[in-house]
């Protein structure tokens, strides 16, 4: 009977160790995205059996959150095991809602299961509609541009390819006068030629001074 239990007992701890060393994962990375990635541990698992890494699902649901993209796991996993790369693909769905072009997570699973590169499209589509911009932007009136000398302004598209800056209701055209600014970016204009603005990196310590100043 001893023998029996101990047979019993030496069984059940293998299968703990065992359950324990699959499963680790779906635990560590639960763990890491239990805030944010909105997925619970025995979906994880159910994943896990499925042969979906967890790493795949929460890396992917954090990001999906982050730029409030609509994307649930079922999406995620229902890609990986279609053979698509979900990295790929829910990092150019990010890159779209962060460039606010309409690229959905099913035109990002169609292109990367069809061979394709996510990233690349949404590339396409962003330099598209920059020259589309670019193009009604150009029929500003100088005299328009020129009142916008000295205006702050905040970039659309990243300079110091000719980007975009929105100033006063008005956008125009901009490059950078020293070094590459990222969209989202508070600059000054500090020249204009004809209908294409020179832009700088607003200084915020010398606006605060200025607001400082005035209180």
């Amino acid at each position: 009977m001893t023998g029996w239990l101990q047979f019993a007992l030496f069984f059940a701890l293998t299968c703990a160790a065992f359950l324990l060393i699959y499963f680790w994962e779906c635990f560590r990375w639960w763990f890491i995205g239990r805030v944010g990635a909105g997925i619970g541990l025995i979906a994880l698992m159910g994943a896990r059996l499925r042969g979906v890494p967890p790493r795949i699902l929460v890396e992917g649901l954090l990001l999906a959150r982050e730029a409030n993209a609509p994307v649930s796991p079922d999406d995620l996993e229902m890609l990986h095991l279609s053979g698509g790369n979900v990295r790929q693909a829910m990092a150019a769905v990010v890159a779209a809602r962060k460039a606010d072009v309409d690229f959905s997570w099913r035109m990002a699973s169609y292109v990367t299961l069809s061979g394709g590169e996510p990233l690349s499209a949404v590339s396409e589509l962003v330099a598209a509609r920059r020259e589309q911009l670019h193009a009604e932007l150009q029929q500003l009136p100088e005299e328009r541009v020129a009142a916008l000398r000295g205006a702050r302004a905040t970039v659309e598209y990243a300079v110091p390819l000719p980007g975009v800056v929105s100033a006063n209701g008005e956008k125009l055209i901009a490059v950078s006068e020293s070094g590459p600014i990222d969209k989202g970016s508070t600059v000054d204009i500090v020249d204009v030629y004809g209908y294409i603005a020179v832009v700088r990196q607003a200084d915020n310590n010398q606006e605060g001074e200025t607001h400082a100043g005035a209180r």
